[in-house]
């Protein structure tokens, strides 16, 4: 039987993962954190045993505790760095609700990350691939009857692949964040950027084709917005089985999203990043600036940027870039 003080700590668990889920974060990242949190419980359960202390007194020397408890287990720095990460910000939340004594998680340092290249796809493959999969209005439907296309598109299933094709084409043309592009608004496209929203809101340029492709789509979506009950800015909603509901798409929906769109073109490597990574070196072979490409993806320092310097790095020696 747990204790009452195991109990305790998996509540505050409980607690934190439906406070991350409300701010957004993705499912991935959620399950993450529910399996690191619960392993430091589990390691507070076998370390105290019957005299587990309550949740009020866990300290410092229980997360130092853990870290050398995942080392001694032979864990990669990296996961190690994400498994105190995550306790670190658990406590910082209990803290502020008067759930712990002491915030003492900024005095435990997680091990420095050591950065992987990034997995990227090349962008025009993926671009097809989107097209071929879900955007059958994208290029045969363009030249349709107005009144043949309006009574195409009013088909739910033919509404819900266009609102996929033209989000995952907007991923992988912007290289914006998931967050970013759930956010756009209709307003923000135009036929030379789509306005980003985010901690650095910009315009991000678009190339012709992508706007050639997504127009129509995008017109359809100002054009059944105006007309529905459910008047929505959003550029793209969630949907149920009766149509769009009037809210934007959550990043957990765009998470499901890529991953069945994965799943369906066998591209195990692909995730959400996959479109903002893709796109990066795609400017990069193009001869974007470093400067210019921090600029359209709202980076502010040359450490947020770090990612991209293996591929940089490995590029130059296929003398793909400069």
């Amino acid at each position: 039987m747990q204790s009452q003080q195991l109990l305790s700590i998996r509540k505050a668990i409980k607690s934190y993962l439906g406070f991350l889920e409300g701010t957004g974060k993705a499912l991935n990242t959620i399950t993450n954190y529910r399996y690191d949190l619960e392993l430091f419980a589990s390691y507070l359960s076998d370390a105290y045993g019957a005299k587990m202390p309550p949740l009020k007194a866990v300290q410092i020397s229980d997360l130092r505790g853990f870290h050398e408890h995942l080392k001694a287990q032979g864990q990669k720095a990296n996961s190690r760095r994400r498994r105190v990460m995550a306790v670190r910000g658990w406590v910082k939340y209990l803290t502020k609700r008067n759930k712990l004594g002491e915030d003492f998680s900024g005095q435990v340092l997680p091990p420095a990350k050591i950065e992987r290249i990034p997995e990227f796809l090349a962008v025009d493959d993926l671009s097809n691939r989107i097209k071929n999969r879900w955007g059958r209005f994208l290029e045969t439907e363009v030249a349709a009857p107005a009144g043949e296309q309006s009574s195409r598109l009013s088909d739910q299933s033919a509404t819900l692949q266009n609102r996929n094709a033209l989000l995952l084409l907007t991923l992988l043309e912007t290289g914006a964040l998931v967050s970013e592009v759930c956010r756009l608004t209709i307003d923000d496209f135009s036929a030379n950027s789509v306005a980003i929203s985010g901690k650095l809101a910009r315009d991000v340029p678009v190339s012709e084709d992508y706007f050639r492709v997504c127009q129509p789509i995008i017109d359809q979506i100002r054009v059944e917005s105006t007309a529905s009950l459910k008047k929505s800015q959003w550029l793209f909603q969630g949907f149920r089985q009766a149509g769009p509901i009037g809210t934007p798409i959550t990043p957990r929906g765009v998470e499901l999203l890529v991953k069945e769109f994965a799943v369906l073109e066998n591209l195990p490597q692909l995730t959400p990043r996959t479109f903002r990574h893709s796109r990066v070196v795609q400017w990069l072979v193009d001869g974007k600036s470093k400067t210019e490409i921090m600029k359209r993806l709202g980076l502010q320092t040359d450490y947020a940027f770090r990612v991209y310097l293996p591929i940089i790095k490995k590029l130059s020696k296929v003398s793909l870039i400069t």
